[in-house]
């Protein structure tokens, strides 16, 4: 995909930068379509869940590092399976989306360019999770949440505009 010309990096406090305008609407458009594709190879009735529930669906999801299918959420912070509102409704890729993977390498590139001084260590995503967000109740909304202990994580966000609470990172060992 090409990068759009008018995409920018903000520099936040503990190595986060947020990349924006990196896409243009087509290919926001052109990404959202490829996660409606794997949804439906994943979780086919993710359309009719997605519009009854009033939190994040995760439609689409794969561990590079799982070899075989899970129907549990088996997430990078080590958790066997997930224990928040989304209960069974995970749809688990068999096979590893390396267009999407991609995707994530060339934004935490740009990153890396746009920022200079001394190379971040490079990106190698491991997990990918597409979340689609109900209309009912808290539309478009999260609860508030530590992922943890998750290493260096990208969000890429299509349709709609993402708020995140940058804080301290919790001490070690808590």
């Amino acid at each position: 995909m090409a990068e759009a010309p008018s995409h920018y990096v903000e520099c936040l406090p503990f190595e986060c930068y947020v990349l924006r305008s990196f896409m243009d609407t087509r290919e926001c458009v052109e990404l959202a379509a490829r996660i409606a594709q794997l949804a439906d190879g994943a979780m086919p009735p993710w359309r009719t869940i997605a519009t009854t529930q009033d939190h994040p669906l995760i439609a689409v999801s794969h561990n590079a590092n799982q070899t075989r299918r899970s129907r549990a959420c088996e997430r990078a912070c080590g958790l066997k399976a997930c224990t928040g509102a989304c209960g069974a409704h995970v749809g688990v890729l068999t096979e590893c989306p390396k267009d999407i993977f991609d995707l994530a390498q060339r934004c935490a590139q740009q990153i890396n360019d746009t920022i200079g001084g001394t190379p971040l260590p490079p990106f190698r995503p491991t997990h990918f999770w597409a979340l689609l967000y109900g209309q009912q109740g808290r539309q478009n909304a999260m609860a508030p949440h530590l992922d943890r202990p998750v290493g260096w994580t990208l969000s890429v966000c299509v349709g709609g505009d993402a708020t995140c609470t940058v804080g301290c990172p919790p001490a070690k060992g808590s």
